[in-house]
């Protein structure tokens, strides 16, 4: 039986069947390699445009957080006077202004960075120094909103400063002291940040 396919395969008929065989394997691969090829090149493409649109959102938001940046850097040093007016207010016992303990409307900065995988692809295309930049960009927004969001927690403590809600007391005083000098301490980093954004 193995004789008789050995003879059948080194015959005219088995090299035909088998130049065809070889063919038809060489066309089914080039066109497996080729859909292959066409798949990565557009699945290339659409990461390039998820990268492109993403730092086009980045640019937006920045400017965003640079404009809130260049405000907090005017603002802070006011409200760190006022925070000083509020300890001395306290120490010394004196009523505090409606406007004084009212806490102005802190506007949170957000900032969405790159996900992991854009950061990958952008540091592919070799723009590293961008990649370091979107990243530190982000770590300052994240440190100045904290930095309000404590600010915000404590405002609240000077409500003990006001009479209507009961007797001041030293203990009370001393509490609304040390919560401006934290906002005061939160406000200096407030600007900080805003300087290195």
């Amino acid at each position: 039986m193995f004789r008789a396919v050995r003879k059948w395969w080194v015959g005219e008929r088995g090299r035909r069947l088998a130049g065809l065989f070889a063919f038809e394997f060489s066309v089914v691969m080039l066109g497996v390699l080729a859909a292959q090829g066409l798949a990565d090149w557009a699945e290339d493409r659409s990461a390039q445009r998820r990268l492109e649109a993403s730092l086009e959102r980045i640019r937006r938001d920045a400017g965003y957080n640079m404009a809130a940046a260049q405000a907090w850097q005017l603002a802070a040093p006011c409200l760190a006077e006022r925070m000083a007016l509020i300890m001395r207010a306290a120490s010394s016992g004196a009523p505090l202004a409606e406007q004084d303990r009212k806490r102005p409307a802190l506007r949170f900065n957000y900032f969405d960075p790159l996900s992991a995988e854009d950061d990958l692809l952008l540091r592919k295309r070799g723009d590293d120094q961008l990649a370091d930049s979107i990243q530190q960009f982000d770590s300052s927004v994240e440190v100045m909103s904290q930095r309000m969001r404590e600010i915000a927690d404590r405002w609240s403590a000077f409500e003990l400063l006001e009479p209507s809600f009961g007797a001041v007391l030293p203990q009370d005083r001393a509490l609304a002291r040390q919560n401006a000098s934290a906002i005061r301490a939160n406000l200096l980093g407030i600007g900080v940040g805003a300087r290195s954004i």
